[in-house]
């Protein structure tokens, strides 16, 4: 009314639109449905023909750390006994001295591969046939990149001195780095979501938007061995738990699962 008489310059109402309305059993179905199960698929779906797609579906199958991820060395994987071997994670540091040991005017974050902060992180970690693709298919990747930038590729990249043979690198031959994971999680799930979007809008649903981040590979993972049955000592071995507790920190049961127990008990 204030509008029609032009007591206001601009209706405030426009552009909203009345809440959908719901009963209860569409709540509960909504929450059933929505889960970490769910929200990882939609994200592997989504970027399987994407450069770091093998990075992401490796993180699912392992429960590796992202840094852990990215300061594996081909050596460090055996396709043949189906395993990995952790003792190394990437991380960025301050540094204040140059190479020569001058002390610089304002420090610098620079990326490093050290060894694990804890001696559970040292580990073993079997890996299954599609795993095994997924690096096989990742090393074809990594050798075109290296036909294709011949003795240019991985010149810049300093850590290549003491660690040659990264698996995880850049098309020019950089250290992928946990941070670029990061973005690139959230570059795919902001098109997931806007996708989502307009798909709920046109459905007359409220949307299920995701937000994927690498470590959330690592509880989809430790939720899938729990699921499965497998004896939480060794689920905490693989994934380099100290602790049983931090085992159950990373389980994230769905009620779709809980309510399927019913039938066993």
């Amino acid at each position: 009314m204030a509008y029609r008489v032009r007591a206001v310059l601009y209706n405030p109402c426009e552009g909203m639109r009345a809440p959908i309305e719901r009963t209860y059993q569409d709540i509960i179905e909504r929450e059933e449905d929505h889960n970490l199960e769910k929200d990882v698929q939609r994200f592997l779906d989504a970027c399987r023909h994407t450069r770091y797609y093998e990075l992401f579906y490796i993180l699912s199958q392992t429960g590796l750390r992202i840094g852990e991820a990215c300061a594996l060395e081909w050596k460090d994987v055996d396709l043949e006994r189906k395993c990995i071997y952790i003792d190394k994670t990437v991380n960025k540091v301050k540094k204040y001295y140059d190479s020569k040991g001058r002390k610089m005017e304002s420090p610098k974050m620079v990326a490093q591969i050290t060894s694990p902060k804890k001696q559970a992180s040292y580990r073993i970690v079997p890996i299954s046939d599609e795993t095994v693709k997924g690096f096989a298919a990742w090393k074809k990747k990594q050798f075109a990149d290296k036909k294709r930038w011949g003795r240019r590729w991985g010149i810049k990249n300093e850590l290549l001195k003491d660690f040659p043979n990264l698996i995880f690198t850049t098309s020019p031959g950089k250290t992928y780095l946990p941070g670029y994971a990061t973005q690139e999680c959230k570059r795919i799930s902001d098109c997931i979501n806007r996708k989502e979007k307009q798909t709920a809008l046109s459905e007359k649903r409220e949307p299920e938007f995701i937000h994927i981040h690498p470590h959330l590979f690592r509880y989809f993972y430790v939720t899938k061995c729990v699921e499965k049955g497998m004896n939480p000592v060794m689920i905490g071995k693989i994934t380099g738990h100290a602790e049983i507790r931090m085992t159950q920190h990373y389980t994230r049961l769905s009620d779709e699962f809980i309510l399927r127990q019913r039938e066993f008990h």
